[in-house]
Parts: C-alpha cells; structure tokens; sequence
C-alpha cells in the first residue's frame, strides 16, 4: 500500500503543487488573516482572490472550497502564510505525520497489542492506511484532531479529568465529532 500511496502521489504531484486538495482553503485562511482582512474571513469574493493568486485553477469543478471551519482555527495556518503554497503544503503534511507519529507513541504506552510493536512499524502501518493517505494528500486537519484524542485518551487513562477535558476543548474546531464524545463522558455534579 506505501507504493501505491506514493505511486498515486507522484501521479498527483502537479496538481497538488496547483493547490487542488482542501489544503487550498486553510491556506486561504492563512493569508487572508495575514492580510489584515480577518473579518472577512468567510467572504467569498475574497477567498476567491486569494485562492487565484496561488491556485489559478479552482479547487472542484464548482468552484472555490468554501471554508467551513472556526475562525480560531484559522490562526494555526497563519504562519504558513508566510511560505509558498507548496511549500505549507509539504510543511503541513510533514507535520501532520509528526502528529500522527506523536499520537502512536502515546497510545502504545495504554494498547498492550501494539505496546511491543517497533514505533517505525506503527507509522509505517499508518501511512499504509488509506484514510490517513487521504488525509495527507488533501492536507487536511485530522492528524491533529487524531493527537489531540490520543492525548486525551492518555489524560483520562491517568485519570486526570481536567487535561483530558483541556485536550478535548482543542479538538473543538471540530466540534460535530467531539460534542457527542463530551456528551458521553460527562457525569452530573
């Protein structure tokens, strides 16, 4: 599957350097925040000006990614702002397998079927993962959303409510997937 996955990249490669993935819209986000035109975050007139600067193509055949995230999140991608569009790519998806190695670290130490398994091996598997291939190729934000749960998990493992819950109020850029969670683990005072 690693072969396929760089197979399938290096097929890809121009069209990824053209800003055709969903990086484009934090990328966007970045720069107009760096812009100054932080209240304007969501306009679409906008976005499409800073998106043709980089990515002359549009992201789909309809146009323009709309972005669908909380402004604070915008502010992870302002320093990538500063780079070429590829560039912040590469540099996201680098740090998002970072994240991902991070997050198999920390799990090891609380999953007895993988705590004797070599760290390379855990990362090698993931990568192997379609879903997480995915995610790298599009330079999405889960890799950071999957640390955060693994840290989280490790937090409440240790029994220490109060990190867990700071873990988990950092997951809410994507709160559709962490309110159920919090809902769940919740008890009445």
């Amino acid at each position: 599957m690693l072969v396929v996955h760089a197979g399938v990249w290096w097929s890809a490669r121009k069209q990824l350097q053209s800003g055709y993935q969903d990086f484009t819209t934090f990328y966007a986000a970045g720069r107009i925040l760096s812009s100054g035109n932080s209240s304007r975050l969501y306009a679409s007139a906008l976005r499409r000006q800073v998106e043709q600067e980089f990515a002359p193509q549009p992201v789909s055949q309809k146009g323009l990614l709309p972005y669908l995230h909380p402004p604070v999140e915008a502010l992870i991608f302002l320093p990538f702002a500063k780079l070429p569009y590829f560039e912040a790519y590469l540099l996201w998806d680098a740090i998002s397998v970072l994240a991902m190695a991070v997050a198999f670290q920390i799990l090891r130490r609380h999953l007895p079927r993988v705590r004797g398994e070599p760290a390379w091996l855990l990362l090698l598997t993931g990568l192997a993962f379609f879903p997480a291939f995915t995610v790298l190729l599009q330079g999405q934000d889960d890799m950071l959303l999957f640390l955060f749960f693994a840290l989280a998990y490790s937090a409440m493992r240790g029994e220490s409510e109060f990190a867990a819950g700071c873990w988990l109020g950092l997951v809410t850029f994507r709160f559709q997937i962490v309110l159920p969670l919090i809902l769940r683990f919740s008890r009445p005072a």
